[in-house]
Order: structure tokens, then C-alpha cells, then sequence
């Protein structure tokens, strides 16, 4: 009966235990709960709020017809955030991104209009196309805006500008394309100040490529891809102090560079390629510059000369236009013209044809030079032929050289040289062995079968002669063999 009674209180005993720790357990998790209720957030909870609050949005590819963010309105950029296509956070290490959206803009709107914004974001990877012609609309829109990069962009195709800044500032342009705008590429415009349009932007077929307008000043451009818009940059109505850098500027059908009214000062133009243009640049204010302290622009109209072989030319090169600015320093392109085929000397007949290419490229731009006249040489400069030259393409050509064309044989040096108008000759050779296979031997006397005894000393005499030049050959070696040809024999020969 103890034993019993024993067992019964112990059993009691772990039961009354398990009963209240069960009704702490309940108390704490309720009084956790107020805590979140009052804001009283518990550690563990903070931890998983940022983890939730860093967890980037899922990527994916958008297609819109316009997105339009306004700082100081509704849709500001704490709506945007909230959409799929906006990552970020808008600080300058977190900067609210916009990318992979394709943008149709219907005619009717900007594909993208940001409005009074400091706040940091990228525009990436966008397509927009078809934006409206009216007012300001553009692909790209900022009015106001500060602090925002456009990269890997497409903003082609659209009825007004391209990309459009107005009264914005420290903005980055870099690495888009930018063709085909009925209006302006990209378009800086009213006190839009201190930006950059930089690093392989490709700019073509809009009707100027790059606009700075209206006191937009302080600007970098440099090392785009400017190239066959109606004017290429131009500079208007007192925006100063840009610099303009590294950049292609070609086939242009007005001016690659104009400064059209008097009150832009200051604006610095160095290591241009300015090529093809209608006219490479116009300047009517007198305050610019077209090369600082030591380098200027590549002009592919510039007709002076490099005797002292120093890399720029020897006489300045005069920009158009009443302001009568000069570039001091402009840059000389000896070109690179090379042999490039055969790579060795060869023996050739004067009855072969044989081919040798030669490349002729501008160093400036590292293209070829196209529609050059090439002249060759057979006789060490004193007769300079440019028959059989045939243009292959992107600054090469062949030349079919006729191994009859040759005044004597050997070791020869065929001179070759490039031409074309505003570019420095170009000039290399390219060594053969010609053997001559044009000839004839005969023999001249006697004419007839003679009867000869064994102690007879007899005569024959033949002729050596070459018949491109109807002239006998000199100092040849004449074999002669009495068996047949089993022995030949050189002695008793004189010439």
C-alpha cells in the first residue's frame, strides 16, 4: 500500500509540473504578441524584417506604354517603387533601377517622362520606340531631374527627340543607342548643366545628334559615335564651358561641330575625328577652343602638311565662320599602307601574272582608306604604272602585276604607293626574283649541212636573244655537247 501511495504522488507531482509550464508557455507567446501589437518588435523579428526588406524583386521583362514618375506628385518614386519593373532605393549606393522594359509610346506621350527628381536611379536595358512628336515629348524625358544614369539603352524611332534633359543636372549618358529621332538625338536644354554623354554612345540619323541649347553648360562629351545625323553637335545660346573629347564625328551632311551664336564662350573641342562632314565645324563665337595645350582635332579636309613629322600639322587648321577660331594643333594621319600578300620573295616568269594586296588604313580611326589610287613601280621609280588595280574593300587592294612589264630580271623591288586627297602617301615594296622565259636561241651560221673531217677546226655561231626587248642577252654561258647531250661542254666559247 505505500509503495502505491508513493508511485500516485510522484505521478502528481510531474503532472502539476507539465500544467503550469504548459500556462507559462501561453503567457509568454501572449505577451509577445502585445509586444509586436505596441511596436515593441522583438530581436528576431528585426532581423527578418530587413532580410524581407533587402529581398530584390524577381527580374522580368516589361512591355509598357509609357511610365511617368513625378517627384512631388502621386507617382512619385515611392509609388514606383512598388511596381515590378522598379528595384532599389534610391540612394547613391542603392539607386531605384529601371530596366528590361520595352515602351511603345503610341504616338501619343514620352516613353519615359521623370519630372522633379533628385533622387538616385538608373535607367537600363530600355526599348522605346514610337513617342509623340508634340511639345517635349521624347523616347527619354527629364524635366528637373538630377542625379539619374541612362545605360544600354535603345531609344530609337521616336517622332520628337531621342533623349531630352531639360533643366537638369549631373546626369550620366552612357552606352545607348540613339537613331532614327525625327527631332533631336539627345537634347540638353535650359540650364541643364554639369552631365555626361559618354563612353560609346551611338548616335546616328536623328537631325542633330547632340543639342545643347539654352545656358546648358559644364557638360562632358566624349568618346561617342557620332555619324550621319543632319548636324552632329551643335552649341547655342550661352552654354559655355562644355568639353567635347574622343569622340567620331563623321558624314554629316551640315557641320560634324557648329557654335552658331555669339554668346557661347569657352567651349573646348580636342582629339576630334572630324571626317566626311559638309563642313567639318563652324564657329561664330571667339571665345572657343579647337585644341588645348597640346593636341587638337583630326580633319580629314585639312591640306597642310607635316614636314617636321611631329604627328599634327605644320600650319593651323581655320574653322568656318566669322569668329576666325583656328585649331593650332591639328592632328596628322601618315596612315598605315602595307604589304600584306605575298609574305615572301617569290620567283617568278616573265610570263606570270601574279597578285599582291596591299592594305592602306587611317590610324586616326583604324579604318581603311577607300577609293585611293594606287601606283606601282617595275623600274625603281622611273615609270609608275596603276593598270590591274583592283579595290577590294575596306582599305584593301590587289594588284595583278604582268611579269612582261619588267626592263630586266633578277632581283627586283616593286615600289608601291598610295594617294587619295588630305592623306599623307602611303608607300611599301615587296621584293621578286623574275626570270626572263622569254627568249630565243638559233644558230646563225651555217645555214646549211656541211661535210667536217676529224682534224677540221669549224665554226658555229649562235644568237641569244630576249624577245620582250629585241635585244641580244650578254654575257650568257653557252653549253654545247657532241653525244647527244650525254656530255656538254663550255670550252673554246667566246662571246
Amino acid at each position: 500500500m505505500n509503495l502505491n501511495l508513493k508511485k500516485r504522488r510522484t505521478f502528481l507531482l510531474f503532472f502539476s509540473l507539465f500544467i503550469t509550464l504548459f500556462i507559462l508557455s501561453i503567457v509568454t507567446h501572449q505577451t509577445d504578441n502585445a509586444e509586436i501589437e505596441t511596436g515593441n518588435i522583438s530581436e528576431n523579428e528585426k532581423i527578418n524584417d530587413n532580410i524581407n526588406k533587402i529581398k530584390p524583386k524577381t527580374s522580368g521583362y516589361w512591355t509598357l506604354n509609357n511610365i511617368s514618375i513625378d517627384g512631388n506628385g502621386a507617382n512619385n518614386w515611392t509609388w514606383a517603387s512598388t511596381q515590378d519593373w522598379v528595384s532599389g532605393g534610391g540612394t547613391f549606393g542603392n539607386p531605384y533601377i529601371i530596366e528590361n522594359v520595352t515602351i511603345n509610346g503610341d504616338e501619343s506621350i514620352s516613353g519615359i517622362n521623370i519630372t522633379d527628381s533628385s533622387v538616385y536611379f538608373k535607367i537600363n536595358n530600355v526599348t522605346v520606340y514610337n513617342s509623340s512628336s508634340l511639345g517635349n515629348n521624347a523616347g527619354i524625358y527629364l524635366y528637373n531631374v538630377n542625379n539619374g544614369t541612362l545605360t544600354n539603352n535603345n531609344i530609337s524611332d521616336n517622332n520628337g527627340h531621342g533623349i531630352y534633359l531639360y533643366n537638369s543636372v549631373n546626369n550620366t549618358i552612357s552606352g545607348n543607342i540613339v537613331k532614327n529621332n525625327t527631332k533631336n538625338g539627345i537634347f540638353l536644354f535650359s540650364n541643364s548643366n554639369n552631365n555626361t554623354i559618354s563612353l560609346n554612345n551611338d548616335i546616328q540619323n536623328n537631325d542633330i545628334g547632340i543639342f545643347l541649347n539654352s545656358s546648358s553648360s559644364n557638360n562632358t562629351i566624349s568618346q561617342n559615335y557620332i555619324n550621319n545625323n543632319d548636324y552632329g553637335i551643335s552649341i547655342y545660346l550661352n552654354s559655355d564651358n562644355n568639353t567635347i573629347y574622343g569622340n567620331d564625328i563623321k558624314n554629316h551632311i551640315f557641320f560634324g561641330a557648329n557654335i552658331n551664336t555669339t554668346d557661347c564662350g569657352y567651349n573646348l573641342f580636342y582629339n576630334n575625328n572630324f571626317t566626311g562632314n559638309g563642313k567639318n565645324a563652324e564657329d561664330w563665337a571667339s571665345a572657343n577652343n579647337w585644341n588645348n595645350t597640346n593636341i587638337g582635332n583630326y580633319w580629314s579636309d585639312y591640306s597642310g602638311n607635316d614636314f617636321d613629322d611631329d604627328g599634327f600639322g605644320d600650319t593651323p587648321y581655320n574653322i568656318y565662320g566669322p569668329a576666325g577660331s583656328k585649331d593650332n594643333y591639328p592632328i596628322w594621319d601618315d596612315g598605315v599602307f602595307a604589304v600584306i600578300y605575298p609574305t615572301t620573295t617569290n620567283t617568278y616568269y616573265t610570263t606570270d601574272f601574279f597578285n599582291i594586296t596591299v592594305s592602306f588604313n587611317e590610324t586616326i580611326t583604324n579604318q581603311g582608306i577607300l577609293s585611293a589610287v594606287i601606283y606601282y613601280s617595275l623600274d625603281d621609280g622611273s615609270t609608275w604604272l596603276t593598270e590591274n588595280v583592283t579595290e577590294l574593300g575596306s582599305g584593301y587592294y590587289n594588284i595583278t602585276v604582268n611579269g612582261s612589264k619588267f626592263v630586266d630580271y633578277g632581283l627586283k623591288t616593286i615600289y608601291i604607293t598610295g594617294n587619295k586627297t588630305y592623306y599623307v602617301n602611303g608607300t611599301d615594296t615587296y621584293d621578286i626574283i623574275l626570270i626572263c622565259n622569254h627568249t630565243d636561241l638559233a644558230i646563225t651560221y651555217p645555214l646549211t649541212t656541211n661535210t667536217y673531217y676529224t682534224t677540221d677546226f669549224f665554226n658555229i655561231t649562235v644568237s641569244f636573244n630576249d624577245t620582250l626587248t629585241d635585244q641580244g642577252i650578254l654575257s650568257a654561258v653557252i653549253y654545247y655537247s657532241l653525244n647527244d647531250g650525254s656530255t656538254w661542254l663550255t670550252d673554246d666559247v667566246a662571246e
